[in-house]
């Protein structure tokens, strides 16, 4: 299946595809277990707090790091508009 793949691409490129796809694996795989890590250092710290934790935001507090994101944008972007 890689090799139907690979010869999908023109010539030249070909010895440039399998670095791109290794690369791009290895970058998908780190965000996600960077993202994993993150939420397991928010609930351990909410244990150690004694205190809810990172909960609130869709099951079991997985999507508490794109709300965090999207919290600090639109702060950001406040600021701007207050300068």
């Amino acid at each position: 299946m890689l090799e139907q793949i690979i010869n999908w691409f023109p010539e030249w490129a070909r010895p440039f595809i399998m670095p791109m796809l290794t690369i791009v694996i290895v970058l998908q795989v780190n965000l996600g277990v960077c993202s994993y890590l993150i939420l397991l250092e928010r609930k351990l710290s909410a244990w150690m707090q004694d205190r809810i934790g990172p909960n609130r935001v869709g099951p079991w507090g997985l999507l508490q790091s794109l709300t965090k994101k999207h919290k600090t944008r639109e702060y950001t972007h406040n600021q701007r508009k207050a300068n």
